[in-house]
């Protein structure tokens, strides 16, 4: 781990002096790495990854978080791009289970058996929302990994990485790009399986009528992001039962204890929580999908899914202020360029209760006309809140 801090405090942090430490490192890194290429170069021949996309992420150095959806869909873009077989994901558990990449009071919050359960649960699920699903090797060693990475990985992503070093770009400014030129983001899919267990569990809730799907943020870690429960309460009793069916997925920290007050005519499906494919599988079918700037609605916005985002900005936590969106590639009152006309970040309103009539009224309108639907008068099917 130390080695991995000097490099990323030296690589990310350059002055013009360290920029030339970084260059000459990586030369001889790559120098090494080719090597090593031509000596087992018969070896990866005989295992087909001549045909595959060899992709490294190490959690040591990487966010443990939703965020993995990038270097994903960014894989997937560029295996599509070079017309490859498939995929091979290589990942490198954290050591001592412990998010390095986030600050203490991350670690402090949540224990190791919280991060190895994201680990398993977020990383390794999210590889099975790929419409060709990768083959995966979890490994502990990152010496290990990174050899192995260098043998097989004849086709490399990110670009220009060098295997041997610490690597921090999951893809983000990639897909952005991609995007830029035209082309389709939204490939992520639920599994079979996953799509058919929602429908059977809908067909005995929705009866006909429009699915709507409400994601709640209630973290410990940087709480001034999370959901105002009172308003989405408030929101889901001003619509109309009759014509709409209303879901509450709630935080993975709360999977086992929420609940909602008997008067409030919606459902709770833990089971998506939970699970990230259970999950997908209902984002794809609902009407619509909202909820507060979180990591969770990053499956629906690589997906075909609608999707409606509120509280996009909140300056007094880094993770969401202007400047950190700015530096990913978001650009505060544009929508980004890989969103579909069903896709929206409402980025001047919260989630208080008129907020969020506000931006059901405008994207219903818009959705139900993408779907070839009429959409009904304002004010037909609305309930009191």
């Amino acid at each position: 781990m130390t080695f991995n801090r000097i490099w990323l405090a030296i690589a990310v942090q350059g002055t013009k002096t360290r920029r030339r430490i970084v260059a000459v490192a990586r030369w001889i890194a790559w120098t090494i790495e080719l090597a090593i290429k031509l000596v087992f170069s018969p070896i990866a021949l005989l295992a087909g990854s001549r045909r595959n996309l060899v992709v490294l992420y190490d959690a040591n150095v990487n966010p443990i978080t939703y965020d993995f959806a990038w270097f994903l869909v960014a894989a997937e873009l560029e295996r599509r791009r070079r017309r490859l077989d498939g995929i091979h994901v290589i990942l490198i558990t954290p050591a001592k289970w412990r998010a390095w990449g986030e600050s203490g009071e991350y670690n402090h919050l949540f224990s190791p058996e919280d991060i190895r359960w994201r680990f398993n649960n977020i990383i390794v699920a999210l590889c099975q929302l790929l419409p060709h699903a990768p083959s995966v090797s979890i490994l502990q060693s990152q010496t290990i990994a990174r050899i192995l990475a260098t043998i097989f990985a004849w086709h490399t992503f990110p670009r220009r990485c060098v295997h041997l070093l610490p690597n921090r770009d999951y893809g983000r400014t990639y897909v952005f790009e991609q995007s830029y030129l035209g082309i389709d983001t939204h490939i992520l899919q639920p599994p079979d399986g996953a799509s058919h267990y929602v429908k059977e569990w809908l067909k005995q809730k929705v009866n006909g009528r429009r699915l709507i799907t409400i994601t709640l943020r209630q973290s410990r870690y940087g709480s001034e992001r999370n959901s105002d429960i009172l308003a989405w309460i408030s929101f889901a009793k001003w619509l109309d039962q009759k014509r709409y069916a209303i879901v509450f997925i709630q935080d993975t920290e709360y999977a086992a204890s929420f609940t909602l007050p008997e008067d409030v005519p919606a459902f709770v499906f833990p089971e998506a929580t939970l699970d990230i494919r259970l999950r997908l599988a209902l984002y794809t079918q609902a009407f619509m999908n909202l909820g507060v700037n979180n990591g969770p609605l990053i499956v629906a916005m690589f997906s075909s899914s609608p999707l409606s985002i509120v509280k996009q900005v909140v300056e007094s936590v880094s993770q969401s202020s202007t400047a950190l969106l700015r530096q990913h590639g978001f650009e505060p009152g544009h929508q980004p360029p890989f969103f579909s006309d069903q896709q929206h970040i409402f980025w001047d309103l919260n989630d208080d209760f008129d907020a969020l009539c506000s931006a059901f009224t405008t994207m219903e309108a818009r959705v139900a006309q993408e779907s070839h639907e009429m959409a009904s008068p304002i004010g037909d099917h609305r309930g009191e809140p």
